[in-house]
């Protein structure tokens, strides 16, 4: 479906939503555990976050899994209850975050492996 001529909601369009979905999973859920580990694994380099530091630290990367599993949970209960347009927000700013941490986790991984 597309919007109506002279509609101005951007979000009427169909691959807009599993556009944004599948960007968040690609960048938040697996960019982001990927380049953690890449960069644990270098030595050297800490996980930054103080909610998933401790969860690293114990059980190890992996164990990341499980959180972005939650997360993503929450973030589809919270869109599906959102009305649209605004629940598009919701894969937006995942996708965003996860684009922002696996830039930033690839520059420090460049870092760690060049010091």
């Amino acid at each position: 479906m597309v919007s109506a001529p002279g509609s101005n909601h951007w979000a009427d369009v169909d691959w807009i939503c599993p556009l944004l979905w599948t960007t968040a999973v690609i960048a938040f859920g697996i960019g982001d555990v990927l380049t953690t580990a890449v960069g644990l694994a270098l030595g050297g380099v800490v996980e930054a976050n103080p909610m998933a530091r401790p969860v690293v630290r114990e059980l190890g990367v992996f164990a990341m899994i499980s959180l972005k599993v939650l997360v993503f949970g929450l973030a589809v209960v919270a869109w599906r209850s959102t009305p649209s347009p605004y629940s598009e927000g919701i894969p937006i700013g995942l996708a965003t975050l996860g684009v922002t941490l696996s830039v930033w986790n690839v520059a420090v991984v460049v870092t760690a492996f060049l010091v």
